[in-house]
């Protein structure tokens, strides 16, 4: 008898203690306004990203954010004071040309936001003009000769 009603006072307790507030509550959020760059932006080489945080009632502000491109190594934002905007600048040439996301993210869980990009980066190539020795350019050519372009 006493073992039937330890399942049942636990489900009355359990009850209990939801009802008076100690349930999961939703966290404040804070809204992630990205200024720059907008929406389907097409982007190359340095780019500056610019951002807004509005925190809920409740939440605090960012103390930190950071900005990343498609899986490049991430930024970190600066805050700009007069405006209360964050500010980075991004290097997209770290990243594959196409279709990207650009993110913002802050200490605060809560804090993040992405907007899609297409990155556009010219193709770099190597060249090798007259002036080389052919030994030279026979070795070189050899070892990096996929993006070789002799002049």
């Amino acid at each position: 008898m006493k073992h039937r009603l330890l399942p049942l006072s636990f489900a009355v307790a359990l009850t209990a203690l939801c009802s008076t507030g100690f349930a999961a509550q939703t966290q404040p959020i804070i809204k992630v306004d990205i200024l720059e760059p907008k929406l389907s932006n097409i982007l190359s080489g340095n780019i500056e990203v610019r951002a807004r945080f509005t925190p809920d009632p409740g939440a605090p502000m960012p103390e930190q954010a950071l900005v990343g491109i498609g899986g490049a190594s991430w930024v970190k934002m600066s805050r700009v004071e007069p405006s209360g905007e964050w500010v980075a600048v991004a290097d997209t040439t770290l990243v594959p040309n196409g279709p990207q996301s650009l993110i913002v993210v802050t200490d605060q869980r809560c804090g993040r936001s992405a907007v899609d990009v297409t990155i556009t980066n010219t193709m770099n190539a190597f060249s090798l003009t007259s002036t080389a020795t052919p030994r030279f350019r026979r070795n070189f050519v050899t070892e990096f000769s996929p993006v070789i372009v002799i002049v």
